[in-house]
């Protein structure tokens, strides 16, 4: 069972304040591919501090109920707070790779942002195993066009030694594991296209909250690794604030087999 989730153990706060979330157009595509029959059931696998189990309620009918799974106390801990006043949604302990969730119960199940960190053929054997006939798995994530801030502070973290994974990444390895997955028919793709205005700041919280970067900054220590990102910003985007980042947020959808 992997052991990725440690990664984010203290950054929960962070992630949380300023990792974007995902449009509501995204949850009404994948609302959309819910089976008309069945368990109104949503499980977010792998689920932080409930980004997405939050956007899925916002726009879904009263009928739904959610279930954030999470083995990361620091993330889970948050994500109960953040979900405290939905009383349609539950935060449970629980990892990709062995769901507590009881066999044919769920409608849809979805790694948003988290796929990459599981053992991809143990999750979809598990989604599987937990979807109702005709329910979906889905992966969701998004993808950034380039931008000149952007862009430099990426860099300054790829020449400081980070094992930073590309954007474009994340869109070929999601299709490629949906691909492979055995019990589930064609991959549907949906991309719903919107954007993101953050300061210098905004910027740097977002970079600070991803895992793969904190070697960097515990090595160089928070406020020189902030120092140094605020100035190639500032080298690299010269111009007016806020920063315009064109987002889009990309689903991968399978229905059981």
């Amino acid at each position: 069972m992997s052991q990725n989730h440690l990664r984010f153990e203290g950054l929960a706060e962070v992630y949380d304040l300023r990792r974007p979330g995902f449009p509501p157009g995204a949850f009404e595509a994948l609302l959309a591919r819910a089976p008309a029959e069945g368990p109104r059931l949503l499980v977010d696998v792998g689920a932080g501090t409930g980004l997405a189990t939050r956007g899925f309620m916002a726009v879904a009918p009263e009928s739904w109920r959610a279930i954030a799974v999470e083995p990361g106390a620091d993330m889970r801990r948050r994500g109960a707070e953040r979900l405290a006043e939905e009383p349609r949604a539950t935060v449970i302990e629980g990892a990709a790779e062995a769901l507590p969730i009881e066999d044919g119960s769920v409608s849809i199940v979805i790694a948003a942002r988290a796929l990459h960190w599981f053992d991809q053929p143990a999750f979809f054997g598990e989604a599987r195993r937990v979807l109702a006939p005709d329910g979906v798995v889905a992966g969701l994530f998004n993808r950034i066009d380039p931008h000149p801030a952007l862009d430099a502070a990426e860099a300054f973290f790829e020449e400081e030694g980070s094992d930073l994974v590309r954007r474009g990444n994340y869109d070929a390895n999601t299709f490629a594991a949906f691909e492979a997955a055995e019990g589930f028919g064609p991959t549907e793709r949906v991309e719903i296209p919107w954007r993101v205005e953050v300061d210098d700041e905004g910027l740097v919280g977002m970079l600070f909250s991803r895992s793969r970067l904190r070697g960097v900054i515990d090595r160089l220590g928070e406020e020189e690794t902030r120092r140094r990102v605020l100035d190639v910003i500032a080298d690299a985007a010269p111009g007016p604030r806020p920063h315009v980042l064109d987002h889009h947020s990309v689903l991968a959808i399978a229905r059981r087999g």
